[in-house]
């Protein structure tokens, strides 16, 4: 079972999901749920037998999610905490997550090796369409926290990199 601890709306929210089953777990209340994407940013949700159509767009605050005519400002709660304790630190490693449900099909990088702005990191495939992710700056490969044929969800990380340093 995968578990995120969200703000949604500015409000706490522990989620699990298991995806095995297709049940969800929202703030120890039990959901039925199952998804489709249908395009980028479009998905069609099944949640407690009934079809309900979903937008998601991604924002520098997290994630806004347009359900049933209401808007959702959905953000991992333990992600702004580590950026806002390494931000008093200097900052901290940027962090590659996949932009929906998927599985890894291949891992390009390894921990060490130095990547340029756009390098491929990790490959996913969703609803047989396979994504790049890729490095948003120059730097070096922190961690690789997955593996080929790995379930992963929007929020898990996949990949950090430390920035390259700017000489002046």
């Amino acid at each position: 079972m995968l578990k995120y601890n969200l703000q949604i709306n500015g409000e706490a929210a522990e989620v699990a999901l298991n995806t095995e089953n297709g049940l969800a777990v929202c703030n120890e209340t039990e959901h039925s749920l199952s998804w489709r994407a249908l395009a980028p940013g479009r998905l069609l949700l099944k949640l407690d037998g009934r079809q309900v159509p979903a937008f998601v767009a991604p924002t520098p605050e997290g994630k806004q999610v347009f359900v049933a005519g209401r808007v959702y400002l959905v953000s991992d709660a333990d992600r702004a905490l580590r950026r806002r304790t390494a931000a008093g630190a200097g900052g901290q490693p940027e962090l590659v997550t996949p932009p929906m449900p998927a599985v890894v099909v291949r891992v390009l990088v390894e921990p060490g090796q130095t990547v340029e702005a756009g390098q491929g990191l990790v490959v996913v495939s969703a609803m047989k369409m396979e994504t790049t992710l890729a490095a948003p700056y120059a730097g070096v490969v922190a961690t690789v926290n997955t593996q080929v044929e790995t379930k992963v969800m929007p929020g898990e990380i996949l990949v950090e990199i430390t920035p390259e340093e700017s000489h002046d």
